[in-house]
């Protein structure tokens, strides 16, 4: 079963979640609401096992972060499109 690790970030237009595979990010959400239901919509249209890990998603956080502050930046992160 593949997994991905996934992550969460507050931002003032709603939680954003994000989820990465080991080959990069695969997963991006803007929930505006109820958050209960993500992490089973997520598993279910990537038939994947969640694992939260905050810690091996902060870069592409702080990168989102500096970004939705207005700063201009080219994002540096490998994407798993598969």
């Amino acid at each position: 079963m593949k997994v991905l690790r996934y992550s969460t970030l507050e931002t003032p237009f709603g939680t954003l979640w994000f989820a990465a595979s080991p080959k990069g990010l695969s997963f991006l959400l803007l929930r505006f609401f109820g958050q209960r239901r993500t992490p089973q919509q997520l598993r279910k249209a990537r038939g994947a096992k969640l694992v939260r890990d905050d810690k091996a998603l902060r870069d592409f956080a702080a990168q989102l972060t500096r970004y939705l502050e207005g700063e201009k930046l080219s994002f540096d992160v490998e994407l798993d499109l598969s």
